[in-house]
């Protein structure tokens, strides 16, 4: 059984006759070497299919080009619209990305935050970050390892973040529902670790009380983002003894699964119940009925934290605690309608 012969340059240098440095240089795209000699180890190289290390070429250039970018998981589609957008940033930069998931495991985490460390990447984009995550997160930020956050609203993060106007976002969704006459008006919470679960939270309870609607703390449910916490989310709901004719979802994903448990329980949508979620992924105006909910520009979000990265590792501003706020948008389609119970 034989395997795959792996090159190294010394093993191109001395099929070239040339110098490691020489092969380096050119793997470099150095301008100091002769147009023969260039044209001989490129020949060498593609005949070989040499593909060099990433963490090797990082620690011997002693400057990397690519970008890390650190998430929990991937398949929020909230995540995925943030990550095209930085894709199309790195792109448009001719920067590598480098995607790394943590699966919520610390463990994970504090491995790649080392390996990032290392010279593996020039900068880390960090999305959805948790205070512990931060935590750890700064301790490489003194070290000298360039950070943007993605949608952080916690406190004490000495590092510039680009996040979404959720507290605006939520509160127009909800005064959207005050508006067409409803006045219990449930809520689907999301992941209590992320500062925009709270922002999100804090904007539902203020505007009712506001508004004068129900306050009750049973029309409160607790929520991680997840599907299957919209759908759980909503069965409890359902079993009050008042069950409410609107429910307000952390987010798009856990909306969609409300939307099930409602379809379950025999119920329409809007007729008998209102539906708003949050993000407005690409799902969200193909769900059944098409989901109201807010907008939050990701892919914008995704190609600002880019660019904001990129302008501290070309020294055109320093590391500082920036904060971009973006504007979020209420849009509106058929999942909701005036209280049943008022026309």
């Amino acid at each position: 059984m034989t395997g795959k012969v792996r090159f190294t340059i010394d093993d191109i240098a001395r099929e070239a006759g040339v110098s490691r440095a020489t092969v380096s240089r050119v793997l470099n795209q150095k301008p100091d070497v002769s147009a023969q000699t260039r044209a001989r180890i490129l020949e060498i190289l593609e005949r070989r299919q040499f593909v060099r290390d990433p963490v090797a070429a990082a620690l011997a250039g002693g400057r990397a080009s690519a970008i890390g970018l650190l998430m929990p998981r991937l398949e929020f589609g909230w995540a995925t619209e943030v990550i095209v957008g930085v894709g199309e940033a790195a792109a448009a930069h001719q920067r590598p990305l480098l995607l790394a998931t943590t699966v919520y495991q610390e463990r994970n985490e504090a491995q790649w935050i080392r390996l990032f460390q290392s010279r593996l990447v020039a900068g880390v984009i960090a999305i959805l970050a948790t205070a512990a995550s931060v935590a750890r997160l700064k301790q490489a930020f003194d070290e000298r390892l360039p950070l943007v956050l993605v949608d952080y609203e916690g406190h004490e993060a000495p590092f510039p973040r680009v996040e979404a106007a959720n507290y605006d976002g939520t509160r127009r969704a909800v005064r959207h529902l005050i508006e067409l006459g409803h006045t219990r008006i449930g809520y689907i919470t999301g992941n209590a670790n992320y500062g925009c679960a709270h922002a999100r939270l804090a904007a539902y309870r203020d505007t009712t009380r506001s508004a004068g609607a129900d306050c009750d703390p049973e029309l409160v449910v607790e929520g991680d983002f997840t599907e299957y916490s919209g759908y759980a989310g909503a069965k409890r709901l359902l079993s009050l003894g008042e069950p409410p004719t609107a429910i307000v979802c952390a987010n798009d994903l856990s909306a969609f699964g409300c939307l099930k448990a409602l379809r379950e329980a025999g119920l329409r949508v809007p007729q008998d119940v209102s539906v708003v979620g949050f993000d407005d992924v690409p799902g969200a105006e193909r769900s059944e009925p098409p989901l109201t909910t807010v907008k939050q520009p990701l892919r914008d979000m995704g190609r600002s934290a880019f660019e904001l990265l990129l302008r501290y590792l070309d020294g055109k501003a320093t590391p500082e605690p920036v904060v971009l706020t973006m504007p979020t948008e209420l849009i509106v389609r058929a999942s909701t309608a005036p209280n049943p119970r008022r026309v």
